[in-house]
C-alpha cells in the first residue's frame, strides 16, 4: 500500500468528488461512462484518485460485460481523464491488474485548447484542413457549453411514460432527475426479465428494492455505487418471487392432473 501512495492525486475526498463532478458537465458521456466514474471515485479512497479495482469487478458493478466496461475504461484514458499504470509483481514476477488514476489536468488542458489564441493562416494548401479543424473544436466547445446550461428535467417529465408512478413517487424524494429514475426503472426491467421470468409486474418489488437500497446508502452499509447495491437487492428479492411462482404453478399443475 505503501508504495501506491506516490500515485495519490487529491489532498481530499471533497477535491476528488469535485472533479468528478466537473468531468460529468464538460464531457458527453453516456451512462455507463458516468456510473464508471463513480464505481471509481467510491473505490478510489484509501489511494485518493488512484483505484486498482480489476475490469471484470468494473463490469459486475456496472451490470455490464467486459468488453463493455473494457470500451468504456478505454474512452476515458483517450478523452485525458484516466490514466492507466501496469503492475507488475516484483517477486513472483509478471502483470497484475492496471491502476486507474484520475488525470485533474485533463480540465486545464481542455481549457487551454480552448483559450488558446488561434495562430494566423498561411495561404497554402494546408490552410483549408486547419480552418475545418479550428472550426470543429469551436463547435465542440460551444456544444459543450451548451449542454452545460440544459435545466436538469425533474420527475414531472416521466408522466404518462413506462415508468409506473408508485416508482416515481417512491423516487422523488432522493432522485428527482427524470433521467436518474427512468434509469433505474430499466435495471427493475433487466432484473425482472433475468431473475423473474414467470413475473409480469415488477414495480412493487422495484420500489420495494430501492426503499431497502436507499436505506442502506444512509445507514452507510454501501461501499460501492447505489446503482450496484440496487441490482444486487433487486436479484435477491426477484428470485424469491420466481421461486413462490414455480412452486405455486407446480402446485396448480398436480391439482389438474389428480
Amino acid at each position: 500500500m505503501q508504495d501506491l501512495r506516490t500515485y495519490q492525486v487529491f489532498d481530499s475526498v471533497q477535491q476528488m468528488d469535485k472533479f468528478v463532478s466537473e468531468v460529468l458537465e464538460t464531457f458527453d458521456l453516456n451512462e455507463t461512462d458516468r456510473h464508471l466514474l463513480r464505481v471509481l471515485a467510491s473505490h478510489s479512497l484509501k489511494v485518493l484518485g488512484c483505484s486498482w479495482l480489476k475490469v471484470q469487478s468494473i463490469a459486475d458493478m456496472l451490470s455490464v460485460s467486459y468488453r463493455t466496461a473494457q470500451r468504456s475504461l478505454g474512452k476515458m484514458v483517450t478523452l485525458g481523464v484516466l490514466q492507466r499504470v501496469q503492475q507488475y509483481r516484483p517477486k513472483r514476477g509478471g502483470n497484475t491488474s492496471s491502476l486507474c488514476i484520475f488525470r485533474p489536468q485533463c480540465l486545464t488542458e481542455l481549457s487551454e485548447r480552448s483559450e488558446g489564441e488561434t495562430p494566423e493562416l498561411k495561404h497554402d494548401e494546408s490552410t483549408s484542413d486547419q480552418t475545418e479543424a479550428y472550426s470543429s473544436k469551436s463547435n465542440l466547445l460551444k456544444e459543450l457549453k451548451e449542454r452545460k446550461e440544459e435545466p436538469v428535467l425533474n420527475h414531472t417529465y416521466l408522466e404518462n411514460s413506462i415508468v409506473p408512478e408508485s416508482f416515481i413517487l417512491a423516487c422523488k424524494p432522493f432522485y428527482d432527475s427524470a433521467n436518474e429514475i427512468y434509469t433505474l426503472w430499466r435495471k427493475a426491467l433487466s432484473a425482472g426479465v433475468r431473475y423473474a421470468p414467470d413475473l409480469f409486474d415488477y414495480s412493487e418489488i422495484a420500489v420495494q428494492a430501492l426503499k431497502q437500497s436507499v436505506f442502506a446508502k444512509k445507514l452507510g452499509k454501501i461501499r460501492g455505487s447505489f446503482r450496484g447495491y440496487y441490482w444486487g437487492t433487486l436479484a435477491n428479492m426477484l428470485s424469491v418471487e420466481q421461486r413462490r411462482a414455480v412452486a405455486v404453478k407446480v402446485k396448480l399443475v398436480n391439482w389438474l392432473d389428480s
